[in-house]
């Protein structure tokens, strides 16, 4: 599928800030399964942009904005192609096998899986369709919720809540898996379905590790990833992925608008 992509993001603060140094992943990643066909971004205000690869090999765009300033957005637009092809694998998914800050898996959670395990599980079943089994369980349990979680709540935090966001989900659903000793990870990007964008935001779902490839999985909507689907970011958890990080000197409230549209062509 071929699909042009408009996102834009704006911080507005009540006071000047100063001295902003921010971190932004918003170029799609190009690997097997999308392909970046052109990419325009936009940053503002900005003194310098630095364009590098972190650990994880997403795109990171590094600055800073040192005067004064009461707004700070950014726009990222282009084209990407999808498919719904698996990922090939590239360099090593030890670090995928553990758990994370966000994803250390809890008695409750351990119960969980064990019951799901004695109940569905048996020799003939390979990686991804255990995978499945686990994720169907997980969204019959969990009740999605806006504004009951926040980026901090890790997975046994919310999974004991019963109740969630993309986010959650997804580091519920690694959490298990890794028990498992299956290597997972977490995705940020973009959900695009019937011609709209899905929860008017940037969305969260799992890459399965199995025989040299990564296959998606979106727990929030018990389905695999298809052609509807932009990555941004890849990594361990949230930390990973996040889309805009950073810090700046001033005290100030500050309210953010996001604007965000996918159209195929």
């Amino acid at each position: 599928m071929k699909l042009n992509f408009y996102y834009e993001m704006t911080l507005t603060f009540d006071f000047p800030i100063k001295e902003q140094f921010f971190s932004l992943k918003i170029e799609p990643i190009s690997d097997t399964s999308q392909r970046l066909y052109s990419y325009e971004k936009q940053i503002l205000p900005c003194d310098y942009t630095c364009r590098e690869l972190d650990w994880c090999g997403n795109v990171k765009y590094s600055g800073s904005s040192i005067a004064p300033h009461d707004f700070f957005g950014f726009v990222s637009t282009g084209t990407v192609f999808t498919t719904s092809n698996p990922v090939k694998s590239i360099g090593d998914i030890a670090v995928y096998r553990y758990p994370s800050w966000y994803t250390h898996i809890s008695d409750s959670m351990v119960s969980f899986l064990n019951s799901i395990v004695v109940e569905h599980f048996n020799e003939t079943l390979d990686t991804l369709q255990k995978a499945t089994i686990v994720m169907d369980s997980l969204h019959k349990y969990l009740r999605y919720q806006p504004l009951t979680t926040s980026i901090y709540t890790t997975a046994s935090e919310s999974f004991n809540l019963g109740v969630g966001v993309c986010q959650d989900y997804s580091h519920i659903f690694i959490s298990l898996l890794r028990y498992l000793n299956v290597p997972t990870r977490y995705v940020s990007g973009l959900m695009y379905e019937d011609g709209t964008v899905r929860y008017g935001a940037t969305h969260a779902w799992v890459e399965v590790y199995h025989d040299g490839y990564w296959f998606g999985y979106d727990p929030t909507n018990d389905c695999f990833i298809n052609e509807g689907y932009i990555a941004l970011a890849k990594g361990r958890d949230y930390n990973d992925c996040s889309v805009d990080r950073g810090l700046f000197k001033g005290n100030t409230l500050q309210q953010q608008y996001i604007n965000i549209s996918i159209k195929e062509v």
